[in-house]
């Protein structure tokens, strides 16, 4: 099946262009600029046409006598297209810019000292810094905005632990990162937050939730969450999930197990925006699809709303022939 990825950082119009440097930052490679916006403080930024790389560890203080002050916020593009290797954040950041780590060729980890106040990553922080092998999330960080790691190709390990919302596109084409354990902290999984990663197995647990207000409903699980990931072998929903969303395993071809609990009540079939198609059925493709565990009876399966038509795009046929005809597994236990 021919997949094509549309990854868009907007907001990374102009990116920072290197020229040769000292390693580590020497000789004015980076710019700190105070502003004493919300409290005195400097903004750090690779300055223009500079070349960096090895190690960076950036000061928790910059300045001198009344000019001294924390460094508390890591620009917009701040080292973007950088060859650090390694760069360690102190504990006094509280906002990292869009796209501030994106396009980084040679990075491969970065550290955010203990105690840090982090709220949030930006759209894009480490978008297509495609040598970047693992990262802890500090605990303070609720949110991921989209693309965060989108097009890290090595990430293989991510740990999170206080992360209540992953954005759109967030590990799009991850494909290294073939586990990751969800916190019980999560509440929201963005639309394709997985797309075409190379995760083997997912639990997803129980605090994900979907929301109905007056005017809208918040799915917890995001329209295409995993849809593409072909080495996907398992996969377990949690009880706070009543709508398993267009596209959301689809074409996961390698899905053999799927546990669904009590609490859903509808499988979606193809999703339109404006008339045009954007996504398939929730378990479109999934031809590996052989055991489903469900946590009701069969009177109770036969209550969900599965969306049983099917769409033609393109030469492809989308439905959710895989999940109906699989074997059925009722009353499993958790």
């Amino acid at each position: 099946m021919k997949k094509t990825t549309a990854i868009i950082l907007a907001s990374v119009a102009m990116l920072v262009t290197c020229a040769p440097a000292l390693s580590g930052c020497g000789s004015g490679g980076v710019k700190f600029t105070l502003s004493e916006e919300g409290g005195k403080h400097y903004i750090v930024k690779c300055s223009g046409l500079s070349r960096l790389s090895g190690e960076y560890e950036i000061p928790a203080y910059y300045g001198e006598g009344d000019s001294r002050a924390p460094v508390t916020e890591i620009a917009d593009e701040g080292f973007a297209s950088t060859n650090f290797r390694k760069i360690t954040v102190p504990e006094t950041v509280t906002k990292i810019g869009v796209a501030a780590f994106g396009f980084c060729p040679s990075l491969e980890t970065v550290e955010f000292a203990e105690g840090i106040n982090l709220k949030k990553f930006s759209r894009g922080t480490f978008g297509q810094s495609a040598n970047l092998q693992q990262i802890k999330i500090p605990d303070s960080v609720t949110t991921l905005d989209g693309l965060v790691f989108s097009g890290c190709e090595k990430l293989s390990s991510v740990t999170m632990a206080g992360v209540e919302v992953i954005g759109d596109r967030v590990f799009e084409n991850c494909t290294s990162l073939e586990s990751i354990t969800l916190p019980e902290t999560l509440t929201t999984i963005g639309d394709m937050a997985f797309y075409c990663a190379g995760l083997k197995e997912i639990e997803i647990p129980a605090s994900v939730r979907d929301s109905v207000t007056e005017n809208s409903t918040v799915y917890g699980l995001g329209y295409g969450a995993f849809i593409g990931c072909e080495k996907l072998e398992t996969a377990k929903i949690g009880s706070g999930v009543t709508v398993i969303t267009s596209g959301a395993f689809g074409y996961c071809i390698s899905l053999k197990k799927i546990y669904i609990p009590l609490s859903v009540k509808e499988v979606q079939g193809a999703y339109y925006e404006n008339g045009a198609l954007r996504c398939g059925h929730a378990f479109y493709g999934d031809e590996a699809l052989t055991d489903v565990y469900f946590e009701g009876d069969e009177e109770q399966w036969k209550d969900i709303k599965i969306e049983k038509n099917t769409v033609y795009s393109n030469g492809i046929t989308m439905d959710n022939s895989a999940l109906i005809g699989a074997v059925k597994h009722y009353n499993y236990e958790d």
